[in-house]
Protein backbone atom coordinates (compact mmCIF):
# COMPACT_ATOMS: atom_id res chain seq x y z
CA UNK A 1 0.00 0.00 0.00
CA UNK A 2 1.28 3.47 -0.85
CA UNK A 3 0.41 7.02 0.06
CA UNK A 4 0.49 9.64 -2.69
CA UNK A 5 2.15 12.82 -1.48
CA UNK A 6 1.56 14.63 -4.80
CA UNK A 7 -0.32 17.40 -3.02
CA UNK A 8 2.88 18.44 -1.26
CA UNK A 9 4.40 21.44 -3.02
CA UNK A 10 7.67 20.82 -4.83
CA UNK A 11 7.69 17.07 -4.26
CA UNK A 12 9.31 15.35 -7.21
CA UNK A 13 9.10 11.73 -6.11
CA UNK A 14 5.54 11.34 -4.96
CA UNK A 15 5.02 7.82 -3.67
CA UNK A 16 6.21 6.87 -0.18
CA UNK A 17 5.33 3.35 0.94
CA UNK A 18 4.81 2.07 4.46
CA UNK A 19 6.85 -1.12 4.98
CA UNK A 20 5.25 -4.55 5.33
CA UNK A 21 4.03 -4.96 8.90
CA UNK A 22 3.53 -7.94 11.19
CA UNK A 23 0.94 -8.62 13.85
CA UNK A 24 1.73 -7.77 17.45
CA UNK A 25 -0.49 -8.01 20.53
CA UNK A 26 -4.23 -7.71 19.98
CA UNK A 27 -4.97 -5.17 17.28
CA UNK A 28 -1.40 -3.90 17.18
CA UNK A 29 1.04 -4.09 14.28
CA UNK A 30 4.81 -3.74 14.07
CA UNK A 31 6.76 -2.19 11.20
CA UNK A 32 10.47 -1.47 10.87
CA UNK A 33 12.42 1.22 9.03
CA UNK A 34 16.12 1.06 8.22
CA UNK A 35 17.67 4.50 8.67
CA UNK A 36 21.05 5.26 7.09
CA UNK A 37 23.03 8.16 8.56
CA UNK A 38 24.74 10.76 6.39
CA UNK A 39 28.01 10.46 8.26
CA UNK A 40 29.91 7.40 9.46
CA UNK A 41 30.02 7.49 13.25
CA UNK A 42 31.46 5.04 15.75
CA UNK A 43 28.87 2.62 17.12
CA UNK A 44 29.81 3.56 20.68
CA UNK A 45 29.44 7.27 19.92
CA UNK A 46 25.98 6.95 18.43
CA UNK A 47 24.81 4.60 21.20
CA UNK A 48 26.00 7.12 23.77
CA UNK A 49 24.13 9.91 22.01
CA UNK A 50 20.99 7.79 21.84
CA UNK A 51 21.20 6.94 25.55
CA UNK A 52 21.55 10.63 26.42
CA UNK A 53 18.24 11.46 24.75
CA UNK A 54 15.64 11.48 27.50
CA UNK A 55 12.90 10.12 25.25
CA UNK A 56 11.94 9.81 21.62
CA UNK A 57 9.07 12.02 20.51
CA UNK A 58 6.25 10.32 18.66
CA UNK A 59 2.54 10.71 18.18
CA UNK A 60 0.30 9.25 20.87
CA UNK A 61 -0.92 6.72 18.32
CA UNK A 62 2.52 5.11 17.89
CA UNK A 63 5.27 3.68 20.10
CA UNK A 64 8.79 3.89 18.70
CA UNK A 65 12.08 2.14 19.52
CA UNK A 66 15.45 2.85 17.90
CA UNK A 67 18.46 0.52 17.85
CA UNK A 68 21.99 1.08 16.58
CA UNK A 69 22.82 -1.53 13.93
CA UNK A 70 26.18 -0.26 12.66
CA UNK A 71 28.27 2.89 12.28
CA UNK A 72 25.86 4.27 9.66
CA UNK A 73 22.60 2.39 10.23
CA UNK A 74 19.75 2.59 12.73
CA UNK A 75 16.67 0.40 13.00
CA UNK A 76 13.41 2.08 14.01
CA UNK A 77 10.55 -0.16 15.14
CA UNK A 78 7.03 1.30 15.19
CA UNK A 79 4.10 -0.26 17.05
CA UNK A 80 0.63 1.10 16.33
CA UNK A 81 -3.04 0.18 16.13
CA UNK A 82 -3.80 -1.60 12.86
CA UNK A 83 -6.80 0.68 12.25
CA UNK A 84 -4.59 3.77 11.84
CA UNK A 85 -4.53 4.87 8.16
CA UNK A 86 -1.18 4.84 6.39
CA UNK A 87 -0.97 8.65 6.02
CA UNK A 88 -1.30 9.00 9.80
CA UNK A 89 1.39 6.35 10.35
CA UNK A 90 3.78 8.24 8.09
CA UNK A 91 2.98 11.49 9.85
CA UNK A 92 3.61 9.94 13.26
CA UNK A 93 6.88 8.33 12.16
CA UNK A 94 8.02 11.63 10.63
CA UNK A 95 8.03 13.25 14.07
CA UNK A 96 10.69 10.77 15.21
CA UNK A 97 12.70 10.89 11.97
CA UNK A 98 13.10 14.63 12.19
CA UNK A 99 14.02 14.47 15.88
CA UNK A 100 16.71 11.85 15.18
CA UNK A 101 18.05 13.91 12.28
CA UNK A 102 18.32 17.05 14.39
CA UNK A 103 19.33 15.59 17.75
CA UNK A 104 21.12 12.28 17.14
CA UNK A 105 22.72 11.98 13.70
CA UNK A 106 22.02 13.48 10.30
CA UNK A 107 19.93 11.02 8.31
CA UNK A 108 20.60 10.10 4.70
CA UNK A 109 18.10 7.34 3.81
CA UNK A 110 14.76 6.35 5.31
CA UNK A 111 13.90 2.91 4.01
CA UNK A 112 14.66 3.00 0.29
CA UNK A 113 14.25 6.77 -0.15
CA UNK A 114 16.51 9.73 0.63
CA UNK A 115 15.48 11.72 3.68
CA UNK A 116 15.04 14.82 1.55
CA UNK A 117 12.19 13.21 -0.45
CA UNK A 118 9.92 13.06 2.60
CA UNK A 119 7.51 15.99 3.18
CA UNK A 120 8.65 16.45 6.80
CA UNK A 121 12.19 17.19 5.64
CA UNK A 122 10.96 19.53 2.94
CA UNK A 123 9.25 21.45 5.72
CA UNK A 124 12.48 21.29 7.71
CA UNK A 125 14.46 22.79 4.83
CA UNK A 126 11.99 25.67 4.43
CA UNK A 127 12.07 26.36 8.16
CA UNK A 128 15.88 26.45 8.05
CA UNK A 129 15.83 28.89 5.15
CA UNK A 130 13.24 31.05 6.88
CA UNK A 131 15.64 31.39 9.82
CA UNK A 132 18.44 33.03 7.79
CA UNK A 133 18.64 36.20 5.70
CA UNK A 134 17.55 36.35 2.08
CA UNK A 135 21.15 36.88 0.95
CA UNK A 136 22.30 33.84 2.92
CA UNK A 137 19.58 31.82 1.20
CA UNK A 138 20.99 32.88 -2.15
CA UNK A 139 24.48 31.86 -1.02
CA UNK A 140 23.26 28.36 -0.20
CA UNK A 141 21.57 28.07 -3.57
CA UNK A 142 24.58 29.43 -5.48
CA UNK A 143 26.84 26.86 -3.85
CA UNK A 144 24.50 24.07 -4.98
CA UNK A 145 24.24 25.53 -8.48
CA UNK A 146 28.03 25.64 -8.85
CA UNK A 147 28.20 21.97 -7.89
CA UNK A 148 25.53 20.89 -10.40
CA UNK A 149 26.78 23.06 -13.30
CA UNK A 150 29.14 20.35 -14.64
CA UNK A 151 26.24 17.87 -14.86
CA UNK A 152 23.98 20.28 -16.73
CA UNK A 153 26.81 21.30 -19.06
CA UNK A 154 27.55 17.66 -19.85
CA UNK A 155 23.90 16.91 -20.60
CA UNK A 156 23.68 19.96 -22.86
CA UNK A 157 26.85 19.09 -24.75
CA UNK A 158 28.53 22.31 -23.60
CA UNK A 159 32.08 22.97 -22.47
CA UNK A 160 32.64 22.02 -18.84
CA UNK A 161 34.61 24.18 -16.47
CA UNK A 162 32.72 27.47 -16.15
CA UNK A 163 32.05 27.08 -12.42
CA UNK A 164 35.22 28.80 -11.26
CA UNK A 165 34.72 31.76 -13.61
CA UNK A 166 31.18 32.28 -12.32
CA UNK A 167 31.92 31.81 -8.63
CA UNK A 168 34.18 34.82 -8.21
CA UNK A 169 31.42 37.24 -9.20
CA UNK A 170 28.39 35.89 -7.33
CA UNK A 171 28.56 38.45 -4.52
CA UNK A 172 27.61 41.14 -7.04
CA UNK A 173 24.39 41.61 -8.99
CA UNK A 174 26.14 41.37 -12.36
CA UNK A 175 27.69 38.09 -11.27
CA UNK A 176 24.27 36.68 -10.48
CA UNK A 177 23.08 37.80 -13.90
CA UNK A 178 26.07 36.02 -15.44
CA UNK A 179 25.14 32.83 -13.59
CA UNK A 180 21.58 33.08 -14.81
CA UNK A 181 22.84 33.75 -18.33
CA UNK A 182 25.01 30.64 -18.20
CA UNK A 183 22.05 28.51 -17.18
CA UNK A 184 19.79 30.11 -19.77
CA UNK A 185 22.34 29.18 -22.43
CA UNK A 186 22.63 25.62 -21.13
CA UNK A 187 18.85 25.30 -20.97
CA UNK A 188 18.55 26.49 -24.58
CA UNK A 189 21.11 23.95 -25.74
CA UNK A 190 19.39 21.21 -23.78
CA UNK A 191 15.93 22.16 -25.04
CA UNK A 192 17.12 21.91 -28.65
CA UNK A 193 18.53 18.46 -27.96
CA UNK A 194 15.30 17.27 -26.32
CA UNK A 195 12.87 18.82 -28.78
CA UNK A 196 10.39 16.21 -29.94
CA UNK A 197 12.21 13.44 -28.08
CA UNK A 198 10.39 13.22 -24.78
CA UNK A 199 7.54 14.35 -22.58
CA UNK A 200 7.93 16.12 -19.26
CA UNK A 201 6.21 14.20 -16.50
CA UNK A 202 4.96 15.87 -13.34
CA UNK A 203 4.48 12.93 -11.01
CA UNK A 204 5.77 9.48 -10.20
CA UNK A 205 9.27 8.20 -9.66
CA UNK A 206 11.92 9.89 -11.74
CA UNK A 207 13.35 7.77 -14.53
CA UNK A 208 16.51 8.00 -16.61
CA UNK A 209 14.88 10.04 -19.39
CA UNK A 210 13.63 12.64 -16.88
CA UNK A 211 17.08 14.13 -16.27
CA UNK A 212 16.69 16.57 -19.15
CA UNK A 213 13.29 17.95 -18.15
CA UNK A 214 14.37 18.10 -14.50
CA UNK A 215 17.36 20.28 -15.38
CA UNK A 216 15.26 22.44 -17.71
CA UNK A 217 12.89 22.98 -14.79
CA UNK A 218 15.83 23.95 -12.59
CA UNK A 219 16.73 26.71 -15.03
CA UNK A 220 13.17 28.05 -14.87
CA UNK A 221 13.10 28.01 -11.08
CA UNK A 222 16.55 29.56 -10.73
CA UNK A 223 15.40 32.76 -12.40
CA UNK A 224 12.45 33.06 -10.04
CA UNK A 225 14.49 32.24 -6.95
CA UNK A 226 17.10 34.92 -7.72
CA UNK A 227 14.28 37.42 -8.13
CA UNK A 228 12.14 36.59 -5.08
CA UNK A 229 14.75 35.20 -2.64
CA UNK A 230 11.81 33.43 -1.01
CA UNK A 231 12.53 30.30 1.03
CA UNK A 232 10.09 28.16 -0.95
CA UNK A 233 11.60 29.12 -4.32
CA UNK A 234 15.18 28.66 -3.16
CA UNK A 235 14.32 25.36 -1.45
CA UNK A 236 12.80 24.07 -4.66
CA UNK A 237 15.96 24.88 -6.62
CA UNK A 238 18.13 23.15 -4.04
CA UNK A 239 15.85 20.10 -4.09
CA UNK A 240 15.99 19.94 -7.88
CA UNK A 241 19.79 20.03 -7.73
CA UNK A 242 19.66 17.10 -5.30
CA UNK A 243 17.23 15.19 -7.52
CA UNK A 244 19.47 15.73 -10.55
CA UNK A 245 22.38 14.15 -8.69
CA UNK A 246 20.17 11.37 -7.32
CA UNK A 247 18.92 10.54 -10.81
CA UNK A 248 22.51 10.54 -12.05
CA UNK A 249 23.52 8.13 -9.27
CA UNK A 250 20.62 5.79 -10.01
CA UNK A 251 20.84 5.64 -13.80
CA UNK A 252 24.04 7.17 -15.20
CA UNK A 253 26.97 6.80 -12.86
CA UNK A 254 29.57 4.05 -12.99
CA UNK A 255 31.41 5.36 -9.93
CA UNK A 256 30.91 4.14 -6.34
CA UNK A 257 30.68 7.73 -5.08
CA UNK A 258 27.10 8.98 -4.56
CA UNK A 259 26.88 12.56 -5.84
CA UNK A 260 23.48 12.99 -4.18
CA UNK A 261 24.84 11.97 -0.79
CA UNK A 262 27.78 14.34 -1.23
CA UNK A 263 25.39 17.14 -2.22
CA UNK A 264 23.23 16.51 0.85
CA UNK A 265 26.31 16.68 3.07
CA UNK A 266 27.69 19.79 1.33
CA UNK A 267 24.39 21.65 1.65
CA UNK A 268 24.08 20.86 5.34
CA UNK A 269 27.71 21.74 6.01
CA UNK A 270 27.15 25.06 4.20
CA UNK A 271 24.09 25.78 6.32
CA UNK A 272 26.01 25.01 9.52
CA UNK A 273 28.78 27.37 8.38
CA UNK A 274 26.32 30.21 7.76
CA UNK A 275 24.80 29.71 11.19
CA UNK A 276 28.19 30.24 12.86
CA UNK A 277 28.09 33.88 11.79
CA UNK A 278 31.53 33.63 10.19
CA UNK A 279 32.11 36.83 8.19
CA UNK A 280 33.94 34.84 5.50
CA UNK A 281 31.29 32.14 5.26
CA UNK A 282 30.33 32.90 1.66
CA UNK A 283 33.92 32.81 0.42
CA UNK A 284 34.56 29.53 2.26
CA UNK A 285 31.35 28.02 0.86
CA UNK A 286 32.24 29.00 -2.68
CA UNK A 287 35.72 27.57 -2.46
CA UNK A 288 34.37 24.32 -1.04
CA UNK A 289 31.72 24.14 -3.77
CA UNK A 290 34.40 24.61 -6.44
CA UNK A 291 36.45 21.77 -4.99
CA UNK A 292 33.33 19.59 -5.04
CA UNK A 293 32.56 20.68 -8.63
CA UNK A 294 36.04 19.58 -9.72
CA UNK A 295 35.45 16.13 -8.20
CA UNK A 296 31.97 15.93 -9.72
CA UNK A 297 33.33 16.84 -13.14
CA UNK A 298 35.69 13.88 -13.10
CA UNK A 299 32.85 11.48 -12.30
CA UNK A 300 30.58 12.97 -14.97
CA UNK A 301 33.17 12.86 -17.76
CA UNK A 302 33.45 9.11 -17.34
CA UNK A 303 29.68 8.60 -17.56
CA UNK A 304 29.07 10.10 -21.04
CA UNK A 305 25.89 11.74 -19.76
CA UNK A 306 24.74 13.29 -23.02
CA UNK A 307 24.86 10.05 -24.99
CA UNK A 308 23.04 8.18 -22.23
CA UNK A 309 20.36 10.87 -21.93
CA UNK A 310 19.62 11.03 -25.65
CA UNK A 311 19.48 7.24 -25.88
CA UNK A 312 17.04 7.12 -22.95
CA UNK A 313 14.58 9.57 -24.46
CA UNK A 314 11.90 8.10 -26.68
Amino acid sequence: MSFDWSGEKSLRINVVSWPISEKSDGFKELAQWKLKTLDILSVDEIRTRLAELSSLPSASSMDVRVEVVSADELLMTCEYDSSIPEPMRLGAASVTWRFLDEELARLWMIGDSPRSHFPEFMRQRRAQLDAISSMQRLYLMFASIIRVEPLIAAAAGAVLGSSRLLAGRLAEADGREALLGRFTDLASRLAVSLEGRGVRRNSGHLEKADLGSLMLGLGDHLKRAISTRESSDIAQCIEMVFDSFYLFDEHYSVAPLSLARSEDRDYRDDLDLLLTGNSNAFEVMLERSLISADSIRKVIVGADVRRQLLNAII
